[in-house]
C-alpha cells in the first residue's frame, strides 16, 4: 500500500525565488537517507544539476517568480515493500504522471521506520511554459489512482479512494485531510468529555448519563464503545489508551476528585510576550464618493462619530515598549546596579567593534584571494597532465607551461603549491603530510582513493592531521570530523555501465583491473553485482588483476586470442589486440574508465566511462573555499559517472 501526498513550494522574493526548491531537492537527496545516492533519480533533467536546469526552465519562460516547485511523498506501508521495489514504482509514477511535460527528481528514503519516496519537480514545464495546476479532487482523480495501479502491479495493498470519500461525506476539508495522514481528529475531544464525565460522576450509571447528556450514544457489549455528534461510526473506549478501557473508567470514577487533578496541573511561568500587528491603511474616497457622503450628513442620515483617541496614547506605549525592553536588557544581563550597567554596555559595545572589524576582515579577505583560488582550481585540473611531464612525456609540454605560470602566480601572491607524488607507500605518505603541515598550509588536498586503507590503523593519520588543518579527499571517502569528500558514484556507475552492455547483447566480459583501493574496489563491486543481476554465468573466472608487470600483460594479451581463436565472441579489454590480429570493435568491444586524455591517443579512439573528474574538482574548491570562510559545508559530495561511447564499441 502506498498513500500521496502532495505540497508546494512558494517565492521567497527577488533575493532568492528559487530557495525552498533549491532546500527540497538539497534534502531528498541526502546521500545519508538515499543509500549514498543510489536510490536517487530524474527525468528531463540531471541529477547534480537539476536545479540550475530548472531555473534556466523558469528563465527562458519568463517564469522565475510566485509558484517555484511541488513536493508528491508517496509513503508505503510498514514492512511491505523494499527500497529498490519502492524506487521501481516512483520512478514508473514520475514517467506516467510528469515524464511528458516537467523536470523531476524522485528519490527513496529508507533512514525511517517505513520506506517512502519524495518526488520534486519543477512548476514550469520545459515543453510550453505553463505552469503546474493542482486542482481540488485531483488526489483522488488522478495521484492516488496511479499509485494505486501501480501498487497492483507490484502486488501490494492499496487505499480505496470511493470509501475515504464517503467517510468525509460529513467532515471538513482540513478533518479528512488530517484523517489521511492517519490522525484521528476526534481523539482529544472524547478524552476530555469522558475525562470532565468521570470527575464529576458518583458510580458508573452517573457517567454514562453524564455521556448521554452531551449527546454521546453508547454501545455496552464486550466493550464500551461511544459516538459523539457529528461522527459517523461508533469507537471503542479502549482504543483512546489504557486509562480509558472500562476498567479504568470504574477504577477512576472512585479515586479521581478535582485536588487530583489540581496536582497534576503544571503552573505555567509568568514571561513577557511582544507581538507585532500588521497594519493596513484604509483606502481613500473617490470625489464622487465624498459628495454623495456630504449630501447624506446634511440631510441628518449619517451620525457624526468622535474622533479616534488613539493618538494620545502613542507616546505612552512608545515609553511602555522602551521600558520593557530596558527591563529584558536588565534581567538577560543579570546587572543590579548603574556600575554593573556602564560595564555591560562597554563589553558589548566593544565586541560589536571587534565582530564588525573580524567580517570585514573575512569578507575581504575572501574578495582579495578570489583569483588566487581560481589559479589553484586550474591547477587541480592540470595535475594530471603536469604529472605525466614530469615523468617524461613531452606531448604535455604546453599544460606544464600553463602550470608553471600559475605556480608563479601563487608564490608571487605569497602561496605555495606543494605536488607531493606519494605512491601507496604509508610511510611515504605520512611523511609528506607531515612536511605539507611545516609549511603552515590551510588545508591538504588528498587526490586518490589510495590514501583511503581498509583498516583503522592505516587511516590513522588522516584523523591526526584533520586536527590541524581541513583534509579534502578528491574521489575517496572517509567520514571524521575535518574531513571533506568529493567523489564519483564508481560503484552504481559500474553497474549501469555493466547492464548497457549486456543489454546490448555482450555477455562475456574480461574484468581487468589494476588497483585495489576504495575506488577500485566499489568498481568491483558493481561489475560483480550487475553480473549476478543479469544471471551471468562463469563470470568471475574473467575478472583479472594487473600489477603492472608488463609479462602479465602479455598473458592477458594471450589469454584473450585464444579465446578468440575458438570462435567464442569476447569483449572487455583495451591494447594488445590489434597485435594478435584482433579488430576492434567489429570482434573486440573495449570499454575504460576515468575518462582521461589518453581515451583519444589511440586508433579507434576509446569509449569510456567519464567519472567527471572537473566536475569534482571544482565542488572541491568550492566545498573548501568555503570552509575557509568558515562557512556549514557539506561533509560528503557524490556525482554519477555516464558512459562516453567512441570508436571502441558498437552499441
Amino acid at each position: 500500500m502506498a498513500i500521496s501526498k502532495i505540497l508546494n513550494m512558494k517565492d521567497c522574493g527577488g533575493h532568492f525565488h528559487g530557495k525552498h526548491l533549491k532546500r527540497a531537492l538539497d534534502y531528498v537527496m541526502n546521500p545519508d537517507k538515499t543509500q549514498d545516492g543510489r536510490l536517487v533519480g530524474a527525468i528531463n533533467c540531471q541529477v547534480d544539476t537539476a536545479f540550475e536546469q530548472m531555473k534556466e526552465t523558469k528563465r527562458n519562460f519568463g517564469k522565475i517568480d510566485k509558484r517555484q516547485g511541488y513536493h508528491i511523498i508517496l509513503s508505503f506501508k510498514e514492512n511491505e515493500v523494499n527500497p529498490d521495489t519502492a524506487f521501481e514504482i516512483t520512478q514508473k509514477f514520475v514517467e506516467e504522471y510528469l515524464g511528458k511535460s516537467y523536470e523531476a527528481v524522485f528519490v527513496v528514503h529508507d533512514n525511517t521506520a517505513h520506506v517512502h519516496s519524495h518526488i520534486v519537480f519543477n512548476s514550469v514545464s520545459f515543453v510550453d511554459g505553463k505552469k503546474y495546476r493542482y486542482e481540488k479532487g485531483d488526489w483522488a482523480k488522478y495521484i492516488q489512482p496511479i499509485t494505486n495501479r501501480l501498487c497492483q502491479e507490484y502486488g501490494l495493498s492499496i487505499i480505496d479512494v470511493d470509501d475515504e470519500k464517503k467517510e468525509r461525506q460529513h467532515e471538513s476539508y482540513k478533518e479528512w485531510s488530517e484523517y489521511r495522514e492517519g490522525n484521528f481528529v476526534w481523539s482529544d475531544m472524547i478524552k476530555r468529555d469522558l475525562d470532565a464525565c468521570i470527575l464529576q460522576a458518583k458510580d458508573y450509571e452517573e457517567f454514562l448519563e453524564l455521556l448521554s447528556e452531551k449527546g454521546y450514544q453508547i454501545k455496552q457489549g464486550k466493550h464500551l464503545a461511544i459516538k459523539p455528534q457529528g461522527m459517523t461510526r461508533f469507537r471503542r473506549c479502549k482504543s483512546l489508551g489504557d486509562m480509558y478501557c472500562e476498567e479504568a473508567i470504574r477504577d477512576r470514577i472512585v479515586k479521581e476528585d478535582i485536588a487530583f487533578y489540581k496536582s497534576k496541573q503544571d503552573i505555567p511561568k509568568v514571561s513577557i510576550v511582544k507581538c507585532r500587528v500588521k497594519r493596513y491603511r484604509r483606502a481613500g474616497l473617490s470625489g464622487l464618493q465624498k459628495k454623495h457622503y456630504a449630501k447624506l450628513y446634511r440631510v441628518g442620515k449619517l451620525k457624526k462619530r468622535p474622533y479616534s483617541q488613539v493618538w494620545k496614547y502613542r507616546e505612552d506605549i512608545r515609553k511602555m515598549h522602551k521600558l520593557q525592553e530596558q527591563y529584558l536588557f536588565l534581567a538577560r544581563h543579570n546587572i543590579h546596579s548603574a556600575e554593573e550597567l556602564v560595564g555591560t554596555i562597554a563589553s558589548l559595545t566593544d565586541k560589536k567593534k571587534e565582530t564588525s572589524a573580524e567580517k570585514s576582515r573575512i569578507y575581504k579577505a575572501r574578495e582579495r584571494s578570489m583569483e588566487l583560488f581560481t589559479a589553484a582550481d586550474e591547477m587541480e585540473n592540470l595535475k594530471p597532465a603536469e604529472q605525466s611531464y614530469r615523468l617524461g612525456d613531452t606531448f604535455f609540454e604546453d599544460e606544464h607551461r600553463k602550470w608553471v605560470a600559475l605556480e608563479q602566480e601563487l608564490q608571487a601572491n605569497g602561496y605555495e603549491s606543494l605536488l607531493c607524488c606519494t605512491g601507496y607507500n604509508l610511510d611515504i605518505k605520512k611523511n609528506y603530510l607531515n612536511l605539507i603541515l611545516s609549511k603552515k598550509v590551510d588545508s591538504i588536498i588528498l587526490v586518490g582513493s589510495n590514501f583511503i586503507g581498509s583498516t583503522e590503523d592505516e587511516n590513522q593519520y588522516i584523523k591526526d592531521v584533520s586536527t590541524q588543518v581541513p583534509i579534502m579527499l578528491l574521489n575517496a571517502s572517509f567520514d571524521y570530523p575535518n574531513v571533506y569528500s568529493t567523489l564519483c558514484d564508481d560503484y552504481g556507475t559500474m553497474f549501469e555501465a555493466t547492464a548497457e552492455m549486456i543489454q546490448a547483447g555482450i555477455t562475456d566480459i574480461l574484468y581487468l583491473y589494476d588497483s585495489k583501493s576504495y575506488s577500485g574496489l566499489k568498481k568491483l563491486h558493481g561489475f560483480r553485482d550487475a553480473m549476478k543481476e543479469h544471471n551471468i554465468p562463469g563470470f568471475e573466472k574473467l575478472i583479472h588483476f594487473y600489477d603492472g608487470n608488463i609479462e602479465h600483460l602479455d598473458e592477458i594479451a594471450d589469454f584473450v586470442a585464444d579465446i578468440a581463436k575458438k570462435g567464442a565472441p569476447f569483449h572487455g579489454i583495451i591494447k594488445y589486440a590489434q597485435k594478435k590480429g584482433i579488430r576492434i570493435p567489429e570482434d573486440l568491444s573495449v570499454m575504460g574508465y576515468n575518462n582521461s586524455m589518453l581515451t583519444n591517443c589511440c586508433t579507434p579512439e576509446l569509449t569510456s566511462v567519464d567519472n567527471r573528474l572537473e566536475t569534482q574538482t571544482h565542488q572541491l574548491v568550492q566545498t573548501l573555499l568555503g570552509v575557509l570562510a568558515g562557512e556549514e559545508m557539506p561533509k560528503k559530495s557524490i556525482f554519477s559517472g555516464k558512459i562516453i561511447k567512441r570508436g571502441t564499441t558498437l552499441f
